[in-house]
C-alpha cells in the first residue's frame, strides 16, 4: 500500500481496530455460550437434527430427478415424437 492510499498514516485505522475488538468480543461471547452445559446439549441436538435432515436430501433429489425423467419421457409419445400441445378452448 502506498502512502497515498493511507493518507501518509502508518498502522491500523480506528475503524479496523473497532472491527477487531468487536470480532474478539463476539468470539468470546460464543465461547462463553458454549461453555454452559445446557447450551452445549442444545447445540448438539440441533447439529444432530440438521445432520438427519441433510442425510435425506440425496434420496429426495434422486426421487425428484426420477420423477422429472419419467415426466419428460411421458411427454414424448411411444414413437418418440413430442406430444402436441393444444391451445385451451375459450
Amino acid at each position: 500500500m502506498s502512502d497515498q492510499d493511507t493518507n501518509g498514516r502508518k498502522g491500523f485505522s480506528g475503524f479496523s481496530l473497532v472491527l477487531w475488538f468487536a470480532g474478539g468480543a463476539l468470539a468470546g461471547a460464543a465461547g462463553a455460550y458454549l461453555m454452559q452445559a445446557q447450551n452445549r446439549a442444545r447445540v448438539r441436538d440441533l447439529a444432530e437434527r440438521t445432520r438427519d435432515k441433510a442425510g435425506r436430501i440425496p434420496k429426495a433429489l434422486h426421487d425428484a430427478s426420477s420423477a422429472a425423467q419419467d415426466a419428460f419421457a411421458a411427454s414424448y409419445g411411444a414413437n418418440g415424437d413430442a406430444a402436441k400441445l393444444t391451445e385451451p378452448k375459450r
